[in-house]
C-alpha cells in the first residue's frame, strides 16, 4: 500500500511538472499594471493608425525550452476572439551570445485587411536589461532580421513593425519593455543584475504633468512679482548744462495673468498685468560743463518731479520649456508689451523750464517695454505648476513735443526706465490635445 502511494505521488509530480511546462504564464492586466506603461502611449495616434498595444491583443510569454512553438497558447488569452488552429512553428534562433536566459513572446496580430497573423519575438538577457529579436519579415527565422532592440533608461515601449515576404500588407503593434517588471521577470526565472525598475523611479515624473508632450495644450497663469530700478530723462542746454529728472522706484507690485497655447517646447501667449510702483527719490540733478577749465559743478533740486506710480500692461510673450530633471523645467522667456498709465496727471518740473499742461499719458509718447528673463516650474499636482520668475524690464519711452520749454540739444536728450523683477506664480492646465503624458517618447530603434 506504501508502495502504491508512493508511486501514486511521483506520477501526480510528473504530471504537474509536465503541466507547468505547457501552461505558460501569459500577460494579464491583473499580473502586470499595464496602464504604467499604456499611459506613455501617444494615444491620438494611436487611434488614428489602428495600432494596438502588447496589452490590447492575445499573447502569451514563456522560457524558450524549444525551438518549436504552438499557437493554441495564445487560446488562453483571445480576448473574445477566434479560436487559432493547434500549428506548431519552428524557431531559429540568433546569435546570443552572453545572454544566459531566453524569453519568447507570442502575440497575435490582425493586418487592416482584418487577417491575422501569430508573430513571435525572442527575448534575451542582457543581465542588466533585454534584448528582443523581432522576426520583421515574419519566417521565424531571427538570423535575417537585423540587429535587436533595446530600450535605454527613459524608453518604455517602442513600435514593431511586420511585412511577411509573401505579402504586401504590414502589420504593427506597440511593445513594452517587460525588463521594468522585476517581480514579474523573477516568476519566469529571469533576473536582472540592476533591474531597470530602479532606472524607471529615476526618471519617470511624479506627477503626470502633460507638459514636454508632442500635443498642443493651453495654460493659464497667474503671477505676482516685485523688485526696483530706476527712471530718469535728460538733455542738454546749448550753455553746456546737463538736466536730469530722475526717479527711483524703490518697490514694484505687479499682479499678472497670461494664457498661453503650446506647440512642442514653445509657448506663445498673451498676458495682461497692473503694475504699481512705490516711487521713492524724485529729484532733479544740474551739472555744468560749460568751463572745460574747471570740474563740473554738480546741483541737486529734491522732490522735483511727479512720475506715474500706476500702469495697465499688455502685450505677447514667448518662452521655451527646457526639462531639466522629472518634470522640473527652466523656461527662459521674452515679453513684448505696451503699457497705458492710469493716473491723470501732469508732470512737476523746476522753475519754468517744464509744462504742466500735458497728462501722463500724453506727456510719455510711444510706450513700449520688453521684459526678458527664465522661470523655474515646478509641479504641483497633475494639472498645477508652480513658478519662480527672475526677469529684467525695459520700459521704453519719448517725450512729447513742447514739454520741455526750454531749448536744448536735440540728439542729447535721453530716456531710460528699467526694473529688477522677481516672484512666483501658479500655472494650469486648461486643455491638452490628448491623453499623452510626460516627455517619455517611442525608443528610437522602429522595428
Amino acid at each position: 500500500m506504501k508502495h502504491l502511494l508512493l508511486c501514486l505521488g511521483v506520477l501526480c509530480f510528473l504530471l504537474s511538472e509536465l503541466h507547468a511546462q505547457i501552461t505558460f504564464p501569459i500577460i494579464k492586466p491583473q499580473q502586470i499594471d499595464l496602464y504604467e506603461y499604456s499611459k506613455y502611449m501617444t494615444m491620438a495616434e494611436n487611434q488614428a493608425s489602428g495600432i494596438k498595444s502588447m496589452s490590447e491583443l492575445p499573447n502569451a510569454i514563456f522560457r524558450y525550452r524549444t525551438n518549436t512553438i504552438n499557437a493554441s497558447m495564445l487560446n488562453r488569452n483571445l480576448m473574445g476572439e477566434a479560436s487559432f488552429p493547434n500549428e506548431t512553428y519552428t524557431l531559429k534562433l540568433p546569435s546570443m551570445i552572453g545572454m544566459p536566459d531566453t524569453l519568447v513572446m507570442m502575440v497575435s496580430v490582425t493586418g487592416q485587411k482584418d487577417k491575422r497573423i501569430v508573430s513571435a519575438v525572442v527575448i534575451g538577457n542582457l543581465r542588466d536589461r533585454l534584448a528582443y529579436f523581432v522576426d520583421t519579415n515574419h519566417n521565424f527565422d531571427f538570423t535575417d532580421d537585423g540587429d535587436f532592440l533595446i530600450f535605454n533608461e527613459e524608453e518604455r515601449f517602442s513600435k514593431v513593425s511586420i511585412r511577411p515576404d509573401t505579402s504586401e500588407e504590414s502589420y504593427e503593434y506597440i511593445i513594452f519593455d517587460l525588463g521594468l517588471e522585476e517581480d514579474y521577470l523573477k516568476t519566469l526565472g529571469i533576473y536582472l543584475i540592476e533591474p531597470a525598475k530602479a532606472q524607471k523611479s529615476k526618471g519617470e515624473p511624479k506627477y503626470k504633468v502633460p507638459y514636454l508632450s508632442l500635443d498642443s495644450r493651453l495654460n493659464l497663469q497667474f503671477a505676482f512679482t516685485t523688485g526696483s530700478g530706476e527712471q530718469y530723462f535728460s538733455f542738454n542746454t546749448p550753455d553746456g548744462t546737463n538736466k536730469k529728472y530722475s526717479a527711483v522706484i524703490d518697490a514694484v507690485s505687479r499682479f499678472s495673468t497670461s494664457l498661453s497655447y503650446a506647440f512642442r517646447n514653445l509657448n506663445i501667449g498673451v498676458n495682461l498685468a497692473l503694475d504699481a510702483n512705490q516711487i521713492g527719490r524724485e529729484e532733479q540733478y544740474l551739472t555744468d560743463y560749460s568751463n572745460p577749465n574747471e570740474q563740473a559743478k554738480k546741483v541737486t533740486h529734491y522732490n522735483i518731479g511727479n512720475w506715474p506710480r500706476v500702469r495697465l500692461m499688455y502685450g505677447l510673450f514667448a518662452e521655451y520649456d527646457i526639462r531639466l530633471i522629472r518634470n522640473a523645467y527652466v523656461s527662459p522667456y521674452f515679453h513684448l508689451f505696451k503699457y497705458t498709465n492710469l493716473q491723470n496727471e501732469s508732470f512737476s518740473g523746476y522753475a519754468n523750464e517744464i509744462s504742466n499742461a500735458y497728462a501722463f499719458n500724453e506727456l510719455f509718447t510711444n510706450r513700449i517695454g520688453q521684459q526678458f528673463g527664465a522661470k523655474l516650474k515646478l509641479p504641483m499636482s497633475e494639472k498645477v505648476l508652480v513658478i519662480f520668475d527672475v526677469g529684467y524690464t525695459k520700459n521704453s519711452f519719448g517725450l512729447k513735443d513742447g514739454f520741455i520749454l526750454e531749448t536744448y540739444v536735440a540728439n542729447s536728450l535721453d530716456t531710460h526706465s528699467s526694473t529688477f523683477n522677481y516672484g512666483l506664480g501658479c500655472q494650469f492646465l486648461l486643455f491638452n490635445k490628448s491623453e499623452r503624458l510626460s516627455k517619455i517618447k517611442p525608443s528610437g530603434a522602429e522595428l
